[in-house]
């Protein structure tokens, strides 16, 4: 690889055309004025392109500057996409539209699996159907572009608080729920390094969840944990959760 920082760019299109140490070929208009127009890289520069399965790892040749809508290079490497374990499942009741996405932004950045938008009694606005959807799943791309996390997360529809406890929180998880009321993080940090098992992480919405709802969560097994001594905007809490509970759990594979 060449020294200094290398993009990593998404491709809705399959990359994978030949093997390493031959001439890669994409057509994609979009990519290719990102490549040529936006970031301004050159002949011979390196860029990683990805799709859902794969990245590669080109050195770019004159021919891409050359002809608009086609990015032409040499492939220095292929790999496939590496998969974070343990798997984390992000369920975050809906929050203002700017604090959601902030928070499909981390949760992509920090290698979630899936993020899952939760309606609860003391959410404060509606949810904006395909087109926020469609939105979430770009900003969870610009999210792995610049984290170099290559695997999207999955970004669900939003399901009922009663969904969530019937259907969802699998006692066969580690599930945690994220509440001021909990126990210091200290305390169950030594179960969650050690445990084997998928991760949900459920985090309230602003002004936490309501007295029925918590009563419903308190007959499940469930580890109540508080991040700080303080209260934190429901924000601050699933960016913090989400980064020590990947920290802690993070299993290097490579």
């Amino acid at each position: 690889m060449t020294d200094g920082h290398i993009f990593a760019l998404f491709s809705a299109q399959n990359i994978i055309q030949t093997g390493t140490n031959t001439i890669f070929e994409l057509r994609d208009q979009d990519l290719w004025t990102r490549i040529v127009r936006v970031l301004r890289l050159n002949s011979g520069e390196c860029v990683i392109l990805f799709d859902h399965n794969n990245n590669v790892l080109i050195e770019l040749l004159p021919v891409t500057f050359e002809r608009k809508g086609i990015i032409t290079g040499y492939i220095k490497n292929i790999s496939k996409n590496h998969v974070l374990t343990p798997e984390i499942n992000l369920y975050a009741c809906l929050l203002k539209k700017e604090a959601f996405e902030e928070v499909a932004y981390v949760g992509a950045q920090m290698g979630v699996t899936s993020i899952t938008p939760v309606l609860s009694e003391k959410i404060q606005r509606k949810w904006g159907g395909e087109r926020e959807l469609e939105r979430l799943g770009k900003i969870m791309i610009a999210a792995c572009e610049q984290s170099k996390n290559f695997v999207l997360p999955i970004i669900n529809k939003p399901i009922s608080f009663d969904t969530l406890i019937a259907q969802k929180l699998d006692q066969e998880f580690f599930n945690i729920v994220f509440d001021h009321a909990g126990q210091s993080l200290n305390i169950i940090i030594k179960s969650l390094s050690e445990t084997k098992s998928k991760i949900n992480l459920l985090f309230g919405p602003e002004g936490g969840f309501s007295q029925s709802e918590l009563d419903q969560l308190k007959n499940l097994k469930i580890y109540w944990c508080a991040l700080t001594p303080t209260i934190l905007r429901a924000r601050e809490a699933i960016v913090l959760g989400v980064g020590v509970v990947r920290s802690i759990t993070w299993q290097d594979s490579f």
